[in-house]
């Protein structure tokens, strides 16, 4: 399930409170990452890291499962 306007504007709180002040284009690629893998940062599915989104083993396993 892809998620919704509501639930995507959860994820994107969420992220911006683990990682602080994230660029307009960072918030983009997680926007398009959560829809594209329907994977989600608040069940840890994805980090931050590096500067740049990770997808944990729990967000491959969750994707790999979504196919």
């Amino acid at each position: 399930m892809k998620p919704t306007g509501a639930n995507l504007a959860q994820e994107i709180k969420f992220a911006k409170l683990l990682c602080g002040d994230l660029s307009e284009f960072t918030l983009h690629a997680l926007q398009e990452l959560l829809q594209r893998h329907q994977i989600s940062v608040i069940s840890g599915d994805v980090r931050y890291l590096g500067g740049g989104w990770h997808i944990t083993h729990s967000g491959c396993a969750k994707h790999r499962g979504n196919q």
